[in-house]
């Protein structure tokens, strides 16, 4: 985490046990994304008129008492099973919010790589907003590893369950 007179840039990575295609379904459940990252409030994808994807967010940011809500609406640019970039259009909380998350698929599972630049507009005191940043970061990466392992966890328990059957 690095905090360069407001803008947030934001690194983070993990390897999950999981493939490309697995982990891929879960970056990619826009839909869902607030039934296993707690601070997502509402995760909606919409076409923009123009054609492009559009996902609309509503998260909470920090902790009492610099606790937030922040709405984005992101343009997605995806390259199937390698990588998501992410660019905020609404411009409503962030001067700037761009990211990616990237995908490299290994003998060990899958490498996940997040990535964000975010400038918010109304900014948080220096220490509190690299505390913030770092927190949510690092909450956000764990939080989408278990949802990776316990997807595939449940998979394979329905598939060793049909082997079984006679």
């Amino acid at each position: 985490m690095q905090d360069d007179h407001g803008v947030y840039r934001v690194h983070g990575t993990f390897t999950a046990a999981v493939s490309a295609t697995a982990a891929w379904r879960v970056l990619t459940d826009y839909e869902h994304i607030g039934e296993f990252v707690k601070a997502v409030r509402t995760s909606k994808q919409v076409e923009a008129p123009d054609g492009r994807r559009v996902l609309e967010q509503d998260a909470v940011a920090g902790t009492f008492p610099f606790r937030r809500t922040i709405r984005v609406h992101l343009s997605i640019r995806e390259d199937a099973n390698r990588r998501i970039e992410f660019r905020d259009v609404l411009a409503r909380d962030f001067q700037r919010y761009v990211g990616a998350w990237t995908l490299d698929a290994g003998s060990d599972g899958t490498k996940v790589g997040y990535e964000l630049e975010a400038e918010p507009l109304k900014k948080f005191p220096g220490f509190v907003g690299r505390a913030i940043m770092a927190h949510s970061a690092r909450d956000l990466l764990n939080q989408v590893r278990a949802e990776m392992l316990h997807r595939v966890a449940i998979a394979r328990a329905a598939s060793d369950r049909a082997a079984a059957q006679p």
